[in-house]
């Protein structure tokens, strides 16, 4: 609770939560017993097992961008093997 204190404080916590985006089954619940800050690899991976431990309808995960890229594909995209539309996808679908 201190810490959620903290991030309250934080100056830059109201520019972080006025771009936040919900999906509708996110925005209906209260409470979640794990809320995990960030939707990169390591946030979605902890996310899984959180998910797998807890149930889905128990974790959250708070992530700002519209989009989710896939890193590891942009050395195929520098080498033109791939194109860059081909690395990201809507972050809900992650």
């Amino acid at each position: 609770m201190a810490a959620l204190r903290r991030l309250r404080k934080c100056p830059s916590t109201g520019i972080v939560i006025s771009h936040l985006h919900t999906s509708s089954r996110a925005s209906a619940k209260q409470h979640y017993k794990m809320l995990v800050l960030g939707g990169g690899s390591g946030g979605i991976t902890m996310s899984a097992r959180m998910k797998r431990m807890m149930g889905a309808e128990n974790v959250a995960v708070v992530e700002p961008s519209e989009m989710h890229y896939y890193q590891p594909i942009w050395t195929l995209v520098g080498a033109g093997a791939k194109s860059v539309a081909s690395s990201g996808r809507p972050t809900a679908s992650v």
